[in-house]
């Protein structure tokens, strides 16, 4: 996802086929596999080695069909183009609402960014893209399903852990348990409930974060190398406004 233009498709990569308008699929590339559709069949080996960009031609599904051959386009994965692929787990949050979060949170490179609910993952993906290369993402979920399947598609989609984090937990509840460590995933085991709180350093003044299970963000300072500490937070909720400590935010500065 992070690939400069003009990269080759190999295989293991996850490519984006253009099959109509806004209808995009993501396609894992391997050797031998098979592409089936209603456009027509696609060989992943046509895909794998050409520049991302490329049209690629297949064969129709009606048999003894002579007529032009079915085509894709295969697109670079990115993350605007992987909010219109994204396999939904939950609902999820679009490129205009995406726009608006990371420019009221004033993100940029080298910032550090707490998400309570992963959901599908298509904020995180804009996320860590605006705070790369030296940033990172802490992303959360209750879920369990949910957190493993992002985790998978994070690392598919080329993003390493030190950039995002996605850990199983309930940053809601009142209580908290062992610290997050930056570019270090918890491991899941076969437990039913998850860990609780965010686990991450104390904001100053003894605040905490609350929120729902959509989106809730807090901005980091940008990493200098000396801070060490959480810093006065903007917190935004799509749903509804979050309360911490008698203080109400919809997106201005706790």
């Amino acid at each position: 996802m992070l690939a400069a233009r003009g990269a080759v498709a190999r295989e293991g990569d996850t490519v984006l086929l253009l099959r109509g308008h806004f209808n995009l699929t993501p396609l894992v590339l391997r050797r031998g596999g098979l592409l089936h559709c209603k456009e027509g069949k696609f060989r992943h080996d046509d895909i794998i080695g050409q520049p991302l960009g490329t049209r690629v031609t297949g064969q129709s599904n009606i048999k003894g069909d002579t007529s032009r051959p079915p085509s894709l386009l295969v697109l670079q994965n990115s993350a605007d183009l992987w909010t219109q692929a994204v396999p939904h787990r939950t609902q999820i949050i679009y490129d205009t609402d995406i726009a608006v979060i990371i420019f009221n949170l004033r993100l940029g490179p080298g910032c550090r960014v707490a998400e309570a609910g992963t959901g599908s993952g298509s904020l995180t993906h804009s996320f860590a893209k605006t705070v790369a290369p030296n940033g990172i993402v802490y992303t959360f979920d209750f879920h369990k399903g949910r957190c493993l399947g992002a985790r998978q598609e994070f690392r598919r989609n080329g993003l390493p852990a030190s950039l995002v984090t996605c850990n199983w937990r309930d940053v809601c509840s009142t209580s908290c348990e062992s610290g997050v460590m930056a570019g270090v995933e918890e491991e899941i085991g076969a437990g039913a409930d998850p860990k609780h709180g965010f686990g991450l350093p104390p904001a100053p003044r003894g605040r905490r974060l609350f929120g729902c299970s959509s989106a809730v963000a807090c901005n980091r300072e940008r990493s200098s190398g000396a801070a060490t500490r959480w810093h006065a937070v903007h917190l935004l909720s799509l749903h509804r406004a979050v309360t911490t400590h008698g203080a109400t935010a919809t997106g201005g500065t706790v």
